[in-house]
């Protein structure tokens, strides 16, 4: 009988890791698991910002969701590239990239979108938003 117990646990162990495995993979059912969720989130947020302060049109909506959906591909490249050597380029790379976006979705807004646009605090990858402005004002 005192071998019971080391059975139990014996056979039980299969039935843990098998669980944790299948956890695993619906957390990650197209390879972004939790990360991705957050960062399509916080895209999905910024995007309804961005339109209840510019009343964005349905094609300006497209066009700056395609803007975002290629700057987090690059970024993931770069990512995917980076060594810890590299880390302080990369992050440069990565912060010329989302000025870059950002220009991209201004050029999609029409000119009074802009100077709101313009108002607006810059976006953070991960958290909220910085103080500073686009303009380089510190207003």
């Amino acid at each position: 009988m005192k071998s019971l117990p080391k059975y139990l646990f014996l056979l039980a162990m299969p039935l843990a890791v098998s669980v944790g495995v299948v956890k695993a993979a619906d957390a990650a059912p197209n390879g972004g698991g939790p990360d991705r969720a957050r960062m399509q989130e916080m895209r999905e947020q910024r995007m309804k910002q961005l339109d209840e302060k510019l009343s964005l049109t349905a094609e300006q909506k497209i066009k700056i969701n395609a803007i975002w959906a290629k700057t987090a591909k690059d970024a993931r490249a770069a990512r995917e590239e980076a060594t810890e050597e590299a880390g302080k380029e990369i992050r440069a790379k990565r912060r010329e990239a989302m000025k870059a976006a950002q220009q991209e979705v201004r050029a999609v807004l029409t000119p009074e979108q802009q100077k709101i646009f313009d108002t607006l605090p810059v976006e953070r990858p991960g958290g909220g938003p910085r103080g500073s402005r686009r303009d380089g004002d510190k207003k």
